[in-house]
């Protein structure tokens, strides 16, 4: 090999800085599993109770990510976080709203088409998000 080339090794050799040790947070599983509660109960809407997709930007919510939130309610309940009555009030309120939610073949305007939501909804009005 070239002078040339060993210096380029050797200089990549030098210059890779040592790896960032990241402080890891310690978590029970217990504790993991109350703040995964805590998302989609705390994060609902409080009119149509959809589920944001993403956090901490709140620019729309997923119809997953509601379906997610309905079956979370059942970890709450199990775990004590909230009351059956609680659990069950959220559940009928989130399928009341999004059986009152506009359905049809515009573009927009809408929730969804034949009874099938589209993925991402507007948080303020649960109507279908861009196009």
């Amino acid at each position: 090999m070239s002078k040339l080339m060993w210096s380029i090794i050797i200089s990549m050799l030098f210059s890779c800085g040592s790896p960032q040790l990241v402080k890891e947070q310690q978590y029970s599983r217990e504790n993991l599993k109350q703040k995964t509660f805590n998302y989609f109960w705390d994060l609902a809407d409080t009119i149509h109770h959809q589920i944001p997709d993403r956090y901490p930007t709140l620019t729309f919510s997923s119809i997953a990510a509601t379906g997610f939130g309905l079956s979370t309610y059942l970890t709450g309940i199990e775990n004590k976080y909230i009351s059956r009555s609680e659990g069950a009030q959220r559940v009928y309120k989130t399928l009341d709203a999004l059986w009152m939610l506009p359905q049809g073949p515009d573009s927009i305007g809408m929730s969804g088409h034949k009874g099938f939501f589209y993925h991402f909804l507007n948080l303020d009005n649960a109507k279908r998000y861009k196009k």
